[in-house]
């Protein structure tokens, strides 16, 4: 079974305080979330698909997958299919009245394409798979309780 970790980026690995702006993005992010991440994947497997608002900004240079790298995320961690669809979700056919429900749609879409997954979503807004959900609730980062949580997660089957 293929394990993934799908990460938001502000809140996760930039601090929600900083305001994001092409000047500060590539230098504001939380150290400590990419070393996580980078033990998270080497114990368990898991590969890293982004699930952000950042996922299509046109204003980046590259990519985000080239930022997560360049922030020390070791690159044999990133999936080759590295982000989901998220925001580019037609709301259209999506019926709920759950907030950042699009969230959750673009990670189903993602494991419908690729097959069964076991996963963690790293997230600073709540949505309805909250069995999955790591919630960075102070939006400051990922911590040792949000690491053990997602351990727990992806090493349970």
């Amino acid at each position: 079974m293929n394990k993934v970790i799908f990460l938001d980026i502000d809140g996760p690995v930039i601090p929600i305080d900083v305001p994001v702006r092409e000047s500060v993005f590539r230098t504001t992010y939380n150290p400590e979330s990419i070393e996580y991440l980078n033990l998270l994947c080497e114990e368990t497997g898991a590969k890293v698909v982004t699930n952000s608002m950042h996922n299509y900004q046109d204003w980046l240079d590259g990519d985000l997958r080239d930022d997560l790298i360049a922030w020390g995320l070791d690159e044999k961690f990133v999936h080759n299919d590295w982000r989901t669809i998220f925001p580019m979700i037609d709301y259209s056919k999506v019926n709920s009245p759950v907030r950042g429900i699009g969230r959750l749609v673009a990670i189903e879409n993602w494991i419908n394409q690729h097959g069964d997954s076991s996963w963690v979503c790293f997230d600073d807004r709540k949505f309805s798979n909250l069995a999955n959900l790591i919630h960075i609730e102070d939006g400051l980062g990922i911590k040792e309780h949000h690491f053990d949580s997602a351990l727990d997660i992806l090493t349970m089957n």
